[in-house]
């Protein structure tokens, strides 16, 4: 699992404004709580071990997805942009929570809190939807927050191949973004699965998910090569409406936790190029047991 050796290791622009032309019928993501505790996932990576040395800080940190609520208390943007023309509003909740998870401020008395609190958060919305999103915003997204120096870029969803998608990768890439993208998830009525993009392209930190005993969970996308694995079940994080949402799975919530130790190895690492810190990220996960965790589970590169 990423997290505990890579943060043991630790202790040895505004974006331009996209005008929204029109707000979508219905904006009713499903009502969160603002009762939230500390979830296994925070406890077991435990980032304030290392926020006297980085918390991710002048580091920026791009969230393709639903949006990011403009009004959480835990959440600030440094720039946003709306790329489906529906406003900014989250009307879907998952953009927001992938948000927090990166960098969600910490608030005392607030158990909850992101892994890079420090990190400028840019905003992309590419999608008014959790389960599909137009490819041609995801490649506008990638491009633009690359354009916008963004040194970390969160792809918390999947598509299928195209080569203009892997242009924009390899694009952002060359401008030294890590790109940290979900391997996706497989349901039972799915049927056989598939190689989930950008994911699978070569150079991008994939992520599948885990459960709070390390192992791959049922649902994480086998087929594409994963990179490493992240928190991905019965997790808690911000959530439209200022409050917060219990209970989310998915590799796409595994993802953000990497890309918040992306942002403190940034941070911390500033002379390190993307190659590098994606190689950091693999060379100190913890070890599992099981299939489908690419090579970060190899004992070989453990630290």
């Amino acid at each position: 699992m990423i997290g505990r050796a890579l943060l043991a290791s630790m202790l040895a622009l505004q974006a331009p404004l996209v005008p929204a032309v029109a707000a979508p019928d219905r904006c009713n993501p499903p009502r969160g709580t603002v009762e939230v505790g500390e979830s296994w996932a925070q406890k077991r990576l435990d980032p304030k071990r290392v926020w006297s040395l980085s918390t991710g800080a002048n580091v920026t940190v791009a969230v393709i997805d639903t949006g990011v609520d403009l009004t959480h208390p835990q959440l600030r943007l440094a720039g946003k942009a709306d790329l489906v023309g529906s406003g900014y509003n989250d009307c879907v909740g998952h953009g927001t929570a992938v948000a927090g998870i990166i960098g969600a401020q910490y608030i005392r008395g607030v158990l909850f809190h992101g892994m890079a609190p420090g990190v400028r958060l840019l905003s992309y919305k590419f999608t008014d939807s959790e389960t599909d999103g137009k490819t041609e915003l995801l490649i506008k997204g990638i491009k633009a927050a690359a354009d916008q120096g963004a040194k970390v870029i969160n792809v918390s969803s999947k598509t299928l191949d195209h080569p203009a998608l892997e242009a924009a990768v390899r694009y952002a890439l060359a401008k030294d973004a890590v790109i940290v993208a979900a391997a996706g998830n497989v349901s039972r009525r799915d049927g056989t699965p598939s190689p989930a993009y950008p994911a699978s392209y070569d150079g991008v930190l994939a992520v599948g998910a885990a459960g709070p005993d390390g192992a791959l969970s049922e649902f994480s996308n086998k087929e594409t090569p994963v990179s490493v694995l992240g928190p991905g079940q019965n997790l808690v994080s911000t959530w439209p409406g200022r409050s917060y949402f219990k209970g989310l799975d998915g590799t796409s919530y595994a993802a953000p936790y990497v890309a918040g130790v992306v942002a403190l190895v940034r941070a911390r690492y500033p002379t390190l190029d993307q190659a590098q810190v994606r190689r950091r990220i693999i060379a100190t996960a913890d070890g599992a047991t099981g299939a489908g965790k690419g090579p970060a589970w190899s004992t070989r590169c453990r630290r």
